[in-house]
């Protein structure tokens, strides 16, 4: 049985949460939504309100009595540092608690060119002169959120490990990050903080079971069960791009052969081209072209990527049955005709894929990585119950 304090942290939150994801929602909703009492709203929302986390803005219409005000997340009550970690590259960026990108940094760094205490100070010089360079006062920053492609320790913030840049195993890259900065930092892998990221912004519901499938420079899923992201024990839940699709395929850099990112994931489908066509194309967006200009090899490489994608969508359906699977993958949005090859092939496999058991959706191009390392700051400081926000709540 929760305690007055959990109770009240539990309480916090769900009005928090409930105003983030119905903007415009009035006392009366809130009491209903959440299941509390009118005096427990009123006083969370008026101290929400003095601290300036939430917004009055309105009055509902009315319906005999006096007319209830609007209630609504104040989008300039804090900002967040984003960083976006791929193996080629990062981004920096701040943001406000809308997710709107307010300033951003490029930096062309590579994971396996540099060790990480390395890599880790060229970050932190990126973020200095970001705060720096746009006058940013620090106080008004509620933490770090960072996305890297592989798990991580969450709770502490250390890398467990990332394919392809071996030198990052149990790095503690959130430590390092705190000790340099003094603000709360978030490390999570990129799939999980997107699954954030869609909930944050309201693009899936919290009462369902969702599954993202990101389809990058590599292949990972997140599953999201009544508003939390299923992690497993060692971060390793949705590893799907490491699933063998062939096991005559070639060996991955992970140690297992013929993973399914060889050949679906934007890196693993440029290497079959190359190595069926002898081309040395170096992006996926030539290699779509190629295929839209009828190059034969490279419609067969995406052909055979569709093919090993429903396999391994059909297995996550029956290993979690969702209600809903959302898909970024920006050659299956610039090939319309495989993105619906791939839906009737799926729907047509089995009767435990049929349409009415899954819905299937594909996100628009972004960049979704750096949106979900926002996602993942102004979630955990919204949200979490460690956060310095809502531990001092009624202080």
């Amino acid at each position: 049985m929760a305690n007055a304090l959990e109770t009240r942290t539990n309480n916090i939150i769900n009005v928090l949460q409930n105003i983030q994801h119905h903007p415009g929602i009035s006392k009366p909703q809130l009491c209903k939504r959440c299941d509390i009492t009118a005096s427990t709203v009123q006083n969370i929302v008026e101290k929400l309100v003095d601290k300036g986390a939430v917004l009055s803005f309105g009055q509902m219409d009315s319906t005999g009595g006096r007319r209830a005000r609007q209630y609504k997340i104040n989008q300039e009550f804090k900002l967040a540092v984003s960083v976006s970690i791929r193996l080629n590259c990062a981004d920096i960026a701040i943001v406000n608690m809308g997710l709107e990108i307010l300033h951003h940094t490029h930096m062309e760094i590579r994971l396996d060119s540099a060790g990480p205490e390395s890599y880790t100070a060229l970050l932190v010089e990126g973020i200095r002169k970001l705060i720096a360079d746009n006058e940013i006062q620090i106080d008004r920053i509620s933490g770090v959120g960072v996305t890297v492609p592989g798990p991580t320790y969450f709770e502490s913030g250390t890398i467990r490990e990332i394919a392809g840049a071996p030198l990052w195993q149990d790095f503690p890259l959130g430590a390092r990050l705190f000790s340099a900065l003094n603000l709360p930092v978030w490390v999570d892998k990129d799939a999980f903080a997107g699954l954030q990221y869609l909930a944050f912004t309201n693009q899936i519901t919290l009462d369902k079971t969702t599954v993202y499938i990101t389809i990058l420079e590599g292949i990972s899923a997140a599953v999201m069960m009544k508003g939390e992201v299923f992690r497993g024990s060692n971060s390793l839940a949705g590893e799907i791009g490491h699933i063998t699709v062939r096991r005559d395929g070639s060996r991955c850099h992970c140690g297992n052969t013929g993973c399914l990112e060889l050949y679906c994931s934007d890196l693993g489908i440029i290497s079959q081209y190359n190595m069926q066509s002898e081309g040395k194309s170096q992006n996926i967006d030539e290699i779509i072209r190629l295929a839209e200009g009828g190059d034969e090899t490279a419609q067969q490489v995406f052909v055979q990527a569709v093919r090993y994608l429903v396999d391994t969508t059909c297995n996550v359906i029956m290993n979690y049955d969702p209600n809903e699977i959302v898909i970024f993958c920006r050659w299956l949005h610039r090939q319309q005709t495989l993105y619906f090859s791939l839906m009737d092939s799926l729907y047509s496999k089995s009767i435990f894929t049929q349409r009415h058991a899954v819905n299937l959706r594909l996100l628009e191009p972004q960049n979704i990585y750096l949106m979900s390392a926002a996602a993942a700051a102004c979630w955990q400081f919204l949200f979490s119950r460690s956060s310095p926000f809502i531990i001092g709540f009624d202080n």
